[in-house]
């Protein structure tokens, strides 16, 4: 009797973990929309509604793009401290030319983050959203020249940066013996 009691409550704990986790993701996703039409919302400026549509079309989706990624880094099968990190700190780097305190810097903060996330996510279903944003950024940007300058960097930097949260991330040796 105490072997099926033990064999209920494990099936049933782990029934209410998938429960909870399914829970959780159906929330993520409902405020990766929700966050985005916020800042939509609240940014609607009917004297200027090239301003608006600029921030509905260039702004808003990275709000969207973020939280997905951030949920599909937590669905990785090992979370590293370090590659948090690495996140954050091209979030933080990405969100500089938003929020300018000191300097504007040279590289696009678009290019950086999503070419980070294209690289680095293992989600097909964000590298395609991302890559379609993308385009639709090269497609709709008005000044050109801007785009080529501070893209070119973001991308170089991104690349650079992605390369190295590809080897932290990399699977170890003591992982692989465990694995095989």
């Amino acid at each position: 009797m105490s072997y099926n009691r033990f064999f209920t409550t494990t099936i049933m704990d782990h029934t209410t973990s998938d429960r909870w986790k399914a829970t959780i993701k159906i929330g993520w996703y409902v405020l990766s929309v929700i966050v985005p039409v916020a800042f939509i919302i609240g940014n609607i400026r009917p004297d200027n509604w090239e301003a608006t549509r600029h921030y509905i079309h260039y702004v808003a989706p990275i709000y969207a793009i973020l939280m997905l990624l951030a949920l599909s880094r937590l669905e990785e099968d090992r979370v590293r401290l370090s590659a948090i990190i690495l996140d954050g700190a091209v979030v933080a780097a990405s969100a500089l030319r938003m929020f300018p305190v000191f300097f504007v810097p040279p590289y696009s903060g678009h290019a950086l983050f999503l070419s980070f996330a294209l690289i680095t996510t293992r989600s097909l279903g964000l590298r395609i959203s991302i890559g379609a944003y993308i385009a639709s950024i090269a497609l709709f940007k008005e000044d050109v020249s801007v785009l080529s300058a501070a893209w070119g960097l973001g991308f170089a930097i991104a690349a650079a940066v992605a390369a190295i949260h590809i080897y932290i991330t990399r699977p170890t040796q003591s992982s692989l013996a465990i694995l095989s």
